[in-house]
């Protein structure tokens, strides 16, 4: 066969290869972050599965039969427990509030006379707050939570046959991923035409990601978030599962972290009257959770997985803005590729006669 031959053939056989790849794209769109997802909590309870594997004789399907039942039981189960706790706090919580409002147990008189004295120092301005946009204001903020929660747990409901069929292909998927995830990282390996070097790199650091944000991230800020609202229930602070919650929400987004929640709480306490208990909040939050955060991130999140808390927080926004809630995962990890890539570049590719070069 000619040289010319051969080639055309390759250029036919890469069409063909990439009319195959983006038809299949297609095909399996709808479930490729249900796919990727239990690749990555298949990586995440590797050590179950190998736990299972040693105590069961080197079974593998029923080691991995187990390690879903953990993932059920330990993941699934206090997931939906934890969200019907949010619901049903977030409603009392907002209908406690307009009750007080509306039986006049809370005015904003003194603070609105506060503001309004500040506002009429500054030069140019002609407006007043007035009580009536307060309670407004104040009414809308509290009714937005629960009318949010309400309205996406109805729209799960209602399409429960979606629902039901993303958990079955989930567990289809991580019954596949766990007993085979090494054969899968060595099949990529072996397609992929960089050094074998170079894709350790990129595996390392991106399995190394996925841990962080599934193991380190996530359980520091639920152990940071309970603590405090073991701390909060202790001096007296209500509706302790819901500001529990919403310290762990933001717990993992960085720069802002559980005092987010806790220190307004502490203030708020302060500022009504229940002084030791906000000082205690407060310095709690900010001394020994502080601390928590310290010992466990060293033990739990790999070096080659901590980026710039700015990259990290981009990530994360932008993560969940394209790929909705499972974009706490995504977004590191795109980011992790990015400047795995640029790394790989600088050492690799880049050379000295390339100074100068766009």
């Amino acid at each position: 066969m000619t040289v010319q031959g051969i080639q055309l053939h390759r250029v036919f056989f890469y069409l063909l290869l990439a009319g195959v790849l983006y038809l299949n794209y297609q095909l399996i769109s709808p479930f490729l972050s249900i796919a990727l997802l239990s690749f990555f909590v298949a990586i995440l309870v590797s050590p179950v599965y190998n736990f299972f594997f040693r105590k069961t004789g080197k079974r593998s399907k029923l080691s991995a039969t187990f390690s879903m039942i953990v993932v059920l039981v330990g993941v699934l189960v206090p997931f939906a427990l934890i969200v019907n706790m949010i619901v049903s706090q977030s409603i009392e919580f907002s209908k406690d509030i307009r009750d007080a409002i509306e039986q006049e147990n809370i005015t904003f008189d003194g603070a609105i006379d506060r503001v309004n004295m500040s506002i009429a120092k500054v030069p140019f301005t002609d407006f007043q707050v007035t009580e009536d946009e307060v309670t407004s204001l104040v009414l809308d903020s509290v009714n937005a939570i629960p009318n949010f929660l309400v309205e996406n747990i109805d729209n799960i409901s209602s399409g429960s046959v979606t629902v039901v069929l993303n958990l079955v292909l989930f567990f289809l998927f991580l019954a596949t991923f766990i007993p085979n995830q090494q054969h899968i990282i060595d099949f990529l390996k072996r397609i992929s035409p960089l050094d074998d070097e170079i894709d350790d790199l990129y595996i390392q650091r991106v399995l190394a990601m996925s841990k962080s944000m599934l193991e380190g991230t996530f359980l520091i800020a639920f152990v940071q978030a309970t603590v405090t609202g073991v701390v909060m229930w202790i001096v007296g602070v209500d509706y302790v599962i819901f500001w529990t919650i919403l310290m762990m929400f933001f717990g993992i987004i960085p720069m802002f972290g559980t005092g987010f929640i806790a220190v307004p709480i502490g203030l708020f306490l302060v500022l009504t009257g229940s002084v030791w208990q906000g000082v205690t909040v407060i310095l709690f939050s900010m001394i020994i959770v502080s601390q928590i955060d310290n010992v466990l991130r060293v033990t739990l999140v790999p070096k080659n997985a901590k980026m710039h808390p700015v990259l990290t927080l981009i990530a994360l926004i932008g993560g969940i803005r394209y790929f909705g809630m499972l974009g706490f995962l995504y977004g590191p990890i795109l980011m992790i590729l990015l400047v795995t890539t640029i790394e790989i570049y600088i050492k690799y590719y880049h050379t000295s006669d390339d100074s100068g070069k766009l």
